[in-house]
């Protein structure tokens, strides 16, 4: 080979090595962005990782490899410390060598509130760019004037399309919205009251001493929409007229209007326009989906908002990015305008199945969240299981036509098999109390000196003699003739020419041991459930007994006083009904253990049932300070069909658990019936300590309390639940630590109005 044939491979060869390695190679490197991203609320935040992912997505498609640390003001708690927050965030970045490029800001109250002298010698805000999203008052705040280094989008709020959604959605010209009177707060009143002040709005702003009532909603202003503006930060300036010098007084008030506003809540819809904890309460009290003009909290994964007209967190996290891809790429922040955020309609499916409502009536209006796969994409959804069908059909039928074309060699070689297992299983049978089996004939044999009561199991013996496959019955009888009854087992295989090959074991002494075992077991596990019972209930009886002797002691000890006699006898009273309760719970719970209570199902009137069962409870509750017992009346007319002395039982259990668990506060009871549905709702609501997420999953469970400390043995929440049972009932606990605990019976009923 010469010297130009060698030149020319050795080019050649180094443009295949090159090709090669071309595709590998990024002609255009991204570059870095540091970006730092400071949030209103905390980490737990459920939309703020959704938001991140935004973020990143858009700084890599707009050319920069993104480097995004986030800080978590949790602003919504009033005392935290805003600025040893940003501190340790800036020191923990700055120990690794990391300093922000541009920084982000979500919402008004970052803004309003870090953006200050006071926080310069942290971030020096003169210097680092700043994108400001979601601004829903973005010339409020004097302090960001003269800033030449922001970027602003905002974020108006749009009250009367989130409004006029609310009435549309619930049939209600009437809609309510909580608002304080902070800095923000003070600004949405006044939007509110410009958006609201032209017909067909009806402003009743900060005046609830006088509730507008359903006839007079319907009458003279059933052409319009009311808009009711509440305070629950400072209930008394609900009162009109409100004075200084009775404050205490305004503030019951105030507060008795509160709780009217979170009862009848389920009649007209509340309007979420701000996030904060008066926000959360008023979703957790109303009992019901809720409408939000804010995306915080909005698919919360509890279904708490059914709707709202805004702009979403993914919406707001790409445009902020996108302007600060053009500040990055050299574009001054003071010569980009603000622009503001497109908002959109969106509904939550979590809180479309609370109400009944059907996916397909809503999807062509409004952006559906949490909606599963086979609903938000039913025709993707059905052809992607159609083809999974088909390719396992598929696949089956492959498997059954190579199975097919190798039975034959496997029913040749097994033959072989099976003729030298019989030879050897003779040889091992001889002297054996087991008999081998070739034929229907030789199983006939046996099965007639079977004991009476086992025709079923003779019967499909019978019916398998006709049908290839694998069979093991038990069988017990004299059926080696002996004059012995004992226990055997017929195993044997039917081939697909029908020939049977088959043992008849005699399995007497392991049938013996093992039904010894398992009464033994029995016994252990029945004598370790009696010990417990015995235990916790002797525990409890004992402390009442221990009361009771120690008072009376001191009653006929002669040296008490007059006075004193009747504290005496009101505890050994107290302790008597205490031990009476445990005794009755007892009773209660045994005769539900050993079946012998009795179910009487009628139809009861449930407004007199429960009218009574005030009545009962009103002297207990009144012997505690500090708690008013409160009957929520529902619909009339309704009956539920139960046994009305076992609901009662399950009331006591929840007014009793009620009692314990509130120190002040109110104990509400009541019921409600949704029309069209066929269940009756019973509840009882306290506002006392609450019981967690992870305490509700074992409720129910025997000898379960709440706190150890307080008197009871922790049948009651089982006997509830038993008793609910054994009535097709159910019980539901809706709870949150620190806020109180509802307790719901539903039971099957109808109403007759």
């Amino acid at each position: 080979m010469n010297v130009r044939k060698k030149h020319i491979l050795s080019t050649l060869l180094v443009l295949v090595m090159a090709l090669a390695v071309l595709p590998s190679c990024n002609l255009n490197p991204k570059k870095e962005a540091k970006v730092m991203v400071v949030f209103s609320y905390d980490k737990s935040h459920r939309m703020y990782d959704e938001f991140l992912a935004e973020v990143r997505s858009t700084l890599y498609d707009g050319g920069y490899n993104p480097n995004v640390r986030a800080v978590y003001m949790d602003m919504e708690n009033s005392s935290r410390d805003f600025k040893t927050t940003l501190q340790q965030f800036r020191d923990s970045m700055k120990s690794e060598g990391w300093a922000p490029d541009i920084m982000l800001f979500e919402g008004d109250r970052p803004a309003r509130q870090l953006i200050t002298p006071e926080y310069d010698s942290i971030f020096d805000f003169n210097r680092i760019p700043i994108v400001l999203g979601a601004l829903h008052h973005p010339n409020a705040w004097k302090n960001l004037e003269g800033h030449t280094n922001i970027a602003k989008w905002s974020d108006p709020m749009d009250f009367c399309t989130n409004i006029d959604l609310a009435v549309k959605l619930t049939g209600m010209n009437c809609v309510e919205i909580e608002l304080d009177y902070g800095a923000q707060d003070d600004l949405l009143r006044e939007e509110l009251n410009q958006q609201i002040s032209r017909p067909p709005y009806v402003n009743y702003m900060d005046f609830h001493d006088s509730r507008i009532s359903d006839t007079y909603r319907e009458t003279t202003f059933k052409d319009s929409i009311m808009v009711l503006v509440y305070n629950t930060q400072m209930p008394w300036l609900n009162v009109k007229d409100a004075r200084p010098d009775s404050l205490s007084e305004d503030w019951e008030t105030g507060n008795d209007q509160l709780n009217t506003i979170y009862t009848y809540a389920w009649k007209y819809p509340q309007l979420i326009v701000k996030k904060d904890v008066y926000s959360d309460l008023i979703a957790t009290k109303t009992d019901r989906p809720q409408f939000t003009a804010v995306k915080s909290d909005f698919g919360n994964g509890k279904g708490d908002y059914l709707a709202g007209y805004f702009a979403s967190y993914q919406t707001i996290a790409h445009d902020i990015t996108e302007t600060a891809i053009r500040i990055l790429d050299g574009t001054p922040p003071n010569k980009i305008d603000m622009k503001e955020h497109q908002k959109q309609m969106w509904m939550d499916y979590l809180a479309m199945e609370r109400l009944g409502m059907n996916y397909d009536d809503y999807v062509a209006e409004f952006n559906i969240i949490n909606a599963p796969n086979n609903v938000a994409y039913r025709n993707q959804y059905i052809t992607t299981i159609i083809a999974y069908v088909l390719g396992i059909i598929g696949f089956i039928i492959l498997i059954i036509y190579i199975v097919y074309k190798i039975r034959d060699n496997i029913i040749k070689r097994d033959k072989k098999r099976l003729e030298e297992s019989v030879y050897i299983t003779n040889l091992c049978l001889q002297g054996a109390d087991s008999y081998q089996i070739f034929t229907s004939d030789n199983i006939e044999k046996y099965i007639q000196h079977a004991d009476e009561g086992q025709e079923d199991t003779i019967l499909k013996i019978k019916n398998s003699y006709e049908v290839p496959g694998a069979y093991r019955f038990k069988l017990k009888g004299d059926l080696n003739r002996n004059g012995i009854n004992e226990f055997w087992e017929l195993r044997y295989t039917i081939r697909e020419n029908l020939e049977i090959n088959g043992l008849l074991l005699n399995v007497n002494e392991r049938e013996h041991q093992k039904e010894q075992m398992a009464m033994a077991l029995k016994a252990s596990l029945e004598s370790q459930k009696k010990e417990s019972f015995m235990l916790k209930t002797s525990r409890e009886i004992s402390t009442p007994l221990d009361a009771i002797r120690k008072y009376s002691d001191l009653l006929t000890s002669g040296n008490v006083k007059e006075e004193e006699k009747q504290l005496l006898s009101e505890k050994i009273t107290k302790s008597s009904e205490q031990l009476t309760t445990i005794i009755n719970d007892i009773l209660l719970f045994s005769r539900i253990e050993s079946g012998r209570q009795q179910y009487f199902l009628t139809d009861v009137d449930v407004k007199k049932f429960m009218q009574s069962v005030y009545q009962e409870w009103i002297p207990k509750v009144q012997e505690k300070e500090n708690i008013e017992l409160k009957l929520l009346e529902g619909r009339n007319g309704v009956l539920a069909t139960a046994d009305m002395e076992r609901v009662r039982d399950i009331m006591s259990q929840f007014l009793s658990n009620a009692l314990k668990f509130t120190q002040e506060g109110v104990i509400y009871m009541g019921w409600r019936y949704h029309l069209g549905g066929k269940n009756v709702e019973i509840f009882v609501e306290d506002t006392g300590e609450g019981i967690s997420e992870s305490k509700q999953k074992v409720a129910f469970s025997l000898f379960w309390k709440a706190n150890d400390f307080m008197p009871g043995v922790g049948l009651g929440l089982n006997i509830a639940k038993r008793l609910a049972d054994n009535m097709d009932g159910q019980i539901i606990i809706a709870s949150q630590e620190g806020f109180g605990s509802r307790f719901t019976l539903v039971l099957p009923g109808h109403c007759l109005l």
